[in-house]
């Protein structure tokens, strides 16, 4: 799991986009490649929970699932990163993410959001 901070963020009823800069002290990039860095695929996961909890009301959401991923590009550290994820009626979400180098990645996935006591 890494470190995830969603700087600017839009949110509404049905969706949210945030942006998240890739932290270059990050451990994970000290093995994944050494002298060639890269964000693992499984830690977008991470960023896309992430910018989803800073939604209202789905401060606690996890990932339950991924459905499909498809990766278009690579992240290194310290790229920059804009998510948007588009929640569906059937409690998944759409994800779209992008960074300077264009387009990222694209998944659908699970989200499960429990229910807070009042």
């Amino acid at each position: 799991m890494i470190r995830v901070e969603v700087r600017a963020a839009t949110r509404s009823e049905h969706a949210v986009s945030g942006t998240v800069r890739v932290d270059p002290a990050e451990p994970v990039f000290a093995g994944h490649y050494p002298g060639f860095p890269l964000l693992p695929g499984l830690a977008l996961l991470d960023v896309v929970q992430a910018v989803v909890r800073s939604c209202p009301g789905r401060e606690f959401a996890r990932l339950d699932g991924v459905e499909r991923v498809r990766f278009f590009h690579e992240v290194r550290p310290g790229d920059e990163l804009a998510v948007e994820v588009e929640f569906g009626a059937d409690g998944g979400c759409a994800v779209a993410i992008g960074g300077e180098q264009g387009r990222v990645a694209q998944l659908r996935c699970g989200l499960r959001v429990p229910a807070v006591a009042a």
